[in-house]
């Protein structure tokens, strides 16, 4: 859905069952409910996606800019090989591609609206690669 978009909005009342806005390049998507197969934002160099469920998938995989903003929790990787923009998670997630390991990465996390990571540098005291495990602190 929305793949290589450059413009517009996409509005979905309900699940999707692929994958969203890959190669996207503008423009907007809202997902109301989850994403339940498929990568969302993957190589995405602008635009937003919101899903205000849950991401059965990765999120943000070798994107290049733009802003996801993921409502739910996030069952896979976040952010894997990025090289630009910014995601927004409020809820759980699986993992985090260490900094060290993707040297190369580039953009910001954001965990309940504290940033967490920024040009592969984690912020403040968080220095583990696996959130899904400790959903209660900060």
């Amino acid at each position: 859905m929305g793949e290589g978009m450059g413009g517009g909005e996409i509005g979905v009342k309900g699940n999707v069952n692929y994958g969203v806005g890959t190669g996207m390049k503008g423009g907007k998507i809202v997902i109301e409910r989850d994403v339940v197969v498929g990568c969302v934002g993957h190589g995405m160099e602008g635009g937003e996606i919101v899903v205000k469920g849950n991401v059965e998938d990765g999120v943000g995989a070798r994107m290049k800019g733009g802003k996801i903003v993921i409502e739910g929790d996030v069952r896979q990787l976040v952010g894997g090989w990025t090289e630009g923009g910014t995601i927004y998670l409020k809820g759980r997630f699986g993992a985090i591609i260490p900094p060290n390991f993707a040297r190369s990465w580039r953009g910001e996390i954001y965990w309940k609206d504290q940033l967490i990571l920024k040009d592969s540098e984690w912020v403040g005291n968080v220095r583990c690669y696996y959130l899904g495990a400790a959903p209660s602190w900060p």
